[in-house]
């Protein structure tokens, strides 16, 4: 497997970059996959085949070979926004509505308490964030929600929120995190 795989087809490695992710989270259906795509694992190879490369193992391989090559990494990253976070690619954002901001601040200060609480055992914490936006949308109360970087997944998890786009920043404020997180995520 050459260079070249993921430096001249942003597509593919979209593509690889997804299954990648959807493998090693394991988000996929195994049922479907067991009944109806053979070569995906060992245990779906045919027999003619059982000492040929899977598409599993093809998959974490393409993604290791990438991983490793720096300047295609910053090159796919600066295309697509998604960002390598603690040695692992991570591209999902959440969000929370915690609704109108008059009443939002027992949940807001609750939120952003367990995220400090998470935050505090990251080593490497440039890339875990947790931001925040008063939005209105046109209507006369504005809303507060609430934005978790792709490494603060737990966090969001556990507070509910819930997937999304990565935000525009326009608007956006760090509520907690590191302020080496705007250059991480939002690079000028």
């Amino acid at each position: 497997m050459t260079k070249q795989f993921a430096s001249h087809n942003p597509t593919g490695s979209n593509m690889r970059i997804m299954a990648y992710v959807m493998i090693t989270e394991e988000l996929y259906d195994k049922d479907y996959v067991y009944k109806y795509c053979m070569g995906f694992d060992k245990s779906r190879m045919p027999k003619a085949y059982k000492n040929d490369e899977t598409y599993k193992d093809y998959i974490i391989q393409a993604l290791k070979i990438l991983s490793q090559q720096q300047e295609t990494t910053q090159w796919y990253s600066d295309i697509t926004g998604i960002v390598v976070a603690f040695g692992k690619w991570m591209t999902t954002w959440f969000t929370s509505n915690l609704g109108d901001a008059m009443l939002a601040g027992e949940a807001l200060d609750h939120i952003k308490a367990l995220f400090l609480s998470a935050y505090e055992g990251v080593e490497d914490s440039k890339e875990m964030a947790l931001f925040m936006r008063h939005e209105s949308e046109g209507r006369l109360h504005c809303e507060v929600k609430l934005y978790f970087s792709p490494p603060a997944a737990d966090v969001a998890k556990a507070v509910g929120a819930i997937a999304c786009r990565k935000p525009a920043s326009e608007g956006l404020s760090l509520l907690a995190g590191s302020n080496e997180s705007w250059s991480v995520f939002f690079p000028c």
